[in-house]
This record gives C-alpha cells, sequence and structure tokens, in this order.
C-alpha cells in the first residue's frame, strides 16, 4: 500500500489503536488520560483525520483509498454497537468529531497529493532547462 514500511507500519498501528478505542466498553479511559475536558473529541478528530490523510496522501491505488474508509466506517460502527448494547449514554459529540476528522483527513490528503504532484511536474521541467539566459 505505502512505499515506505515505516509510514505503512505507522498507518496501521494507528489504525488498530481507533479500532481498540472503538471497542473498548464506555471510552472512559480516553477521559482519563486525556481529562474530562473537551480534549476526548479532539483525540477522536486527529484520530480519523489522520488515519485518512496519510493513505489519501500517499497511494494512488484505488485500494490506499478504499482501505481507510473501510477502517474508519468500522470504527463508528463499533462505537454505535458499543453505546446501544451497553447501555451507555451515547455521546453524538464523539460522532460528529469523527465525521469532522473524515472530512478533514480527506481534504488534507488530497492536498498533500496535489502539491507532491506539483512539485514533481515542476522538478521535471527545472531538469529539462539548463539553457543559460544571461545578457
Amino acid at each position: 500500500m505505502f512505499a515506505d514500511k515505516r509510514l505503512s507500519c505507522f498507518w496501521y498501528v494507528l489504525a488498530a489503536s481507533v479500532l481498540f478505542m472503538s471497542i473498548l466498553p464506555n471510552a472512559r479511559w480516553i477521559d482519563q488520560i486525556v481529562g474530562d475536558s473537551n480534549m476526548g473529541r479532539w483525540v477522536h478528530f486527529l484520530a480519523y483525520a489522520t488515519i485518512i490523510a496519510i493513505p489519501f496522501a500517499a497511494c494512488r491505488k484505488r485500494k490506499g483509498v478504499l482501505l481507510p474508509l473501510v477502517v474508519v466506517m468500522a470504527g463508528i460502527l463499533l462505537e454505535c454497537v458499543e453505546t446501544l448494547t451497553t447501555n451507555s449514554v451515547a455521546r453524538p459529540q464523539n460522532v460528529l468529531a469523527n465525521m469532522f476528522g473524515v472530512g478533514a483527513g480527506i481534504l488534507l490528503g488530497m492536498n498533500l497529493r496535489t502539491m507532491r504532484t506539483a512539485a514533481r511536474s515542476e522538478n521535471k521541467l527545472n531538469v529539462g532547462n539548463h539553457h543559460s539566459t544571461s545578457i
């Protein structure tokens, strides 16, 4: 999926941690780590944005774009199932943070891919122009 093995390992660990975060009951361990403030929503937002942005920026194949979407949908589905089965209070702010993270990750990944493509084409143009422009 990725050309760089370190990047792929980082992405797989991050994806597994998001799925693990979705499975744990009540997700109270996040509140213990970051406090009872609104930081839990930011953790959700950043995690989902990163999971989406890395493959969108690094991969050109369709598999590289579909896999993070499947992981994200599985994480959101697991959070919903966990809320329904444990009779806990639903946290719509986490779902909104997840959705905004997905949107931000798509936009960031596409922007990074466009910037990388533009830089490559500019480098190819500069390599071909070795003419001196002295007057």
